[in-house]
């Protein structure tokens, strides 16, 4: 049975997925070892920085669990139950799962650990190489031990007590202890590490107290309901020997192309990185957690390897049919190969198969994010008439082949969509009106807009393979006057750009959060500081108002009602032109994986962790892969195509 974490954060953030960032000065705070045992001796750091001497049951020792529930401490598990909808009951370890990527990691940095660490293989690094002292149930989302085994909070909800499991190791085989998650958070709020989210989110705390070898606690300096959840589940421990003493620029200078030690199950091996051309993946055989009911039947693979082919989707999706990658991910730029594409020999013969997905997972937001520090963008009028300007309608209908729907919130496919938000759709009439009311009325000799004496020119970067979709919109700014000027850059480039803020209009996609933090990409402190995920410089004090609301609210309820409040004046703004939501995750594999029963993909899983979650959850089936090695060999059909399958079990099936 599951037991109740806490009875004011019974609803909790999938946090797996928080977008943080961070930097600032060391708060120092008292320590309040109130809630530990009443009497009990701290014990010091000496001055080897190691915390030393004996280790009673009290202080989390040996004997610790027989005493922790009189002491005030709870923990939690995955159930028999859970573990079944999650997982199969066939699963192996063994193999390696290969996939292409088209960019390769400016730094091997865990997910948001300094500049340019925001990529989504900086995710994946964070959650295979490294763990946190508590994560999050993939069903209930309740707190669930990691690196800690039991967990208290204090009567006011300000305090947390962790107790760390004495079995946990880094990689490098020292022990994990309360010491090293002191280092990381005065590592997180070091104002040179260059991440301004982190900064402030670990900034709401004061610095951890090291109570013992085994237990540090911790002291919000504010009451929200996710503070627990922001310290003890989101943030990467990292290994005080190695960190202590770095400042956040040597940190980011020494581990650029090599990694901090983690106490996850892989690490990346410096042998198996090439220079902008693969990295791989190696599962730890020492990994100090395997046997965990969970572990055993997760974290399959001996070897994950990301081969990168730099923005050509075209030559991704060939590799793929070749078999020179193991699954592959059919997003906006490759829809007409999922709808059509199905005369080859491998799909004709069973080789591959293909499957939709659908999850209870957030859509995100794909969109135009337009920068509103400056020019022409800082005007609202003209932020709308791009919207209304964007033919949406007509590439979901004729490019997409229906299977993307229009984006109308910053919370789709989520509870916390607001259904008032403005329906904003391709109205050139519109836009013409709220372009002149702008001042932009008359044109040039060459058709553009003039202002000033100036022409109406905007710059765009973008990837070749979104080209076909932004050609639509370029043609209807130009029957509009407006001159949009394309320019062709890789994807590090763009996202580089991006977190400094040089650009006017940036195309790219954010991944949403089960329960949202609109702090960390709304909140006006953040607009026009670089690296975080306020890329439009968005500031708006009622939702600022707002944020402060929602994070001291601990009915569920009521913080969707205040989440669509902020959706729909955030919609309203019209700080980024929407695009759309795919419907279901579109995958097609060679078919020779084991996958859960239920859904290959966990219940919250959204477009974007395709690959992360395939990496947990999917194994080597040998019996499959020995039928498919020898039909490849002879040319024997093991199958035949006929459609796609489709997974709904937790959006449809699985009762919420």
């Amino acid at each position: 049975m599951i037991l109740t974490v806490h009875t004011r954060i019974a609803a909790v953030v999938l946090l797996t997925v928080f977008m943080l960032a961070a930097s600032a000065c060391n708060d120092k705070g008292d320590g309040n070892a109130s809630d530990l045992a009443p009497g009990a001796d701290i014990h010091q750091p000496g001055e080897d920085g190691d915390l030393t001497g004996d280790v009673p049951a009290e202080l989390g020792g040996e004997g610790f669990e027989a005493i922790a529930e009189a002491e005030g401490f709870t923990t939690n598990s995955i159930t028999p139950e859970e573990l079944a909808l999650l997982t199969g009951d066939n699963v192996t370890k063994g193999g390696e799962l290969r996939r292409v990527i088209t960019r390769f990691l400016l730094s091997f940095r865990p997910f948001y650990y300094g500049k340019n660490a925001s990529f989504t293989e900086n995710k994946i690094l964070s959650d295979f190489c490294y763990e946190r002292l508590l994560y999050v149930h993939p069903i209930t989302l309740e707190l669930v031990p990691s690196l800690a085994t039991h967990w208290k909070i204090s009567e006011d909800s300000l305090t947390y007590t962790f107790r760390i499991n004495p079995k946990a190791r880094f990689a490098n085989g020292l022990p994990v202890t309360a010491r090293d998650v002191v280092a990381t958070w005065n590592l997180t709020t070091d104002p040179d590490l260059e991440s301004p989210s982190l900064r402030m989110t670990y900034l709401d705390y004061e610095e951890p107290v090291a109570l013992s070898k085994y237990i540090v606690q911790v002291k919000s300096k504010e009451n929200r309901w996710r503070a627990i959840i922001a310290f003890g589940a989101s943030m990467d421990i990292l290994c005080a020997d190695e960190i202590e003493l770095l400042t956040g620029n040597e940190f980011i200078e020494k581990f650029h192309t090599q990694m901090p030690v983690g106490t996850g199950p892989y690490e990346v091996l410096q042998e198996n990185i090439v220079n902008q051309e693969s990295y791989s993946f190696t599962r730890r055989k020492d990994y100090w957690n395997w046997d965990d009911p969970f572990m055993q039947k997760t974290f399959n693979f001996d070897k994950v390897t990301f081969e990168v082919v730099k923005d050509n989707v075209s030559l991704e999706y060939e590799k793929f049919k070749k078999g020179e990658q193991d699954f592959f991910y059919f997003t906006s730029g490759t829809i007409e190969q999922w709808v059509h594409d199905n005369e080859y020999e491998a799909i004709q013969k069973g080789w591959v198969k293909k499957m939709r997905v659908e999850t209870a997972g957030p859509a995100g937001t794909w969109s135009y994010h337009l920068n509103m520090r400056k020019p022409p963008f800082d005007d609202k009028l003209i932020r709308q008439a791009f919207a209304h300007l964007n033919p949406r309608t007509q590439y979901i209908n004729k490019v997409l082949y229906d299977e993307y729907e229009h984006q109308d919130s910053f919370y789709g496919n989520s509870p916390y969509e607001n259904p008032d938000n403005p329906k904003v759709r391709f109205d050139p009439e519109r836009a013409a009106k709220l372009l002149a009311e702008a001042g932009w009325k008359e044109r040039n000799s060459d058709g553009f807009l003039v202002k000033d004496g100036r022409p109406f020119e905007v710059d765009l970067g973008i990837v070749t393979a979104v080209d076909k979709f932004v050609t639509p919109f370029q043609q209807e700014l130009k029957n509009a006057g407006i001159n949009l000027k394309i320019k062709f850059q890789d994807g590090n480039t763009l996202t580089k750009m991006a977190n400094e803020r040089n650009f006017t209009m940036h195309w790219g996609l954010f991944g949403g959060l089960v329960f949202p933090n609109p702090r960390t990409s709304m909140h006006s402190s953040l607009a026009d500081k670089p690296q975080n995920t306020n890329l439009s410089g968005f500031a708006n004090p009622t939702v600022d108002s707002l944020i402060e609301l929602y994070d001291i609210t601990y009915e569920a309820s009521k913080r969707i009602e205040l989440i669509r409040e902020i959706d729909k004046i955030a919609m309203e703004s019209y700080m980024k032109v929407m695009l759309y939501n795919t419907k279901g995750i579109k995958i097609g594999y060679w078919n020779k994986f084991g996958m859960p029963d239920r859904s290959p993909y966990p219940r919250f899983c959204q477009s974007g962790e395709n690959t992360l979650y395939a990496m947990q959850y999917w194994w080597i089936d040998k019996e499959k892969e020995a039928k498919l090695n020898e039909a490849m060999k002879t040319g024997a059909s093991i199958g035949s195509y006929d459609g796609f399958k489709v997974y709904d079990f937790w959006r449809n099936v699985y009762a919420n």
